[in-house]
């Protein structure tokens, strides 16, 4: 199923929104198709990590909503769609999907100067 590209923006709760947000900060170190959506936005599209982690956040909440109107529980899979235990999806994404100090550098916004321009 392909949805439409819908920006993301500050709608719902607030407290909600920041339980995914740290949600999504975690499961991106755990679940491979997480984490390598993450690695994808960070690396080829040059998002910073708030962006990215967002992005991964609305994929958690509909992740969540999925598991919680069919019943069917939650499995760690790989880019193929093959189960892994929680092990086989840490070392896959420290083998794939770890950013590396120079790629989180380039990512990052660069700071204004002092005078407030860019």
């Amino acid at each position: 199923m392909h949805q439409a590209r819908r920006a993301i923006d500050k709608e719902g709760p607030a407290p909600l929104r920041l339980a995914f947000y740290q949600a999504a900060s975690v499961a991106r170190t755990m679940d491979p198709q997480l984490a390598a959506f993450y690695y994808r936005l960070m690396t080829e599209h040059g998002h910073c990590h708030t962006q990215a982690t967002i992005a991964v956040a609305r994929k958690l909440a509909e992740r969540t909503w999925k598991t919680l109107t069919t019943g069917k529980m939650y499995e760690l899979r790989d880019l193929e769609g093959r189960p892994l235990t929680k092990r086989a999806a840490k070392e896959l994404i420290a083998s794939r999907y770890t950013m590396t100090p120079k790629q989180r550098t380039q990512s990052r916004p660069t700071p204004s100067r002092p005078n407030g321009h860019a």
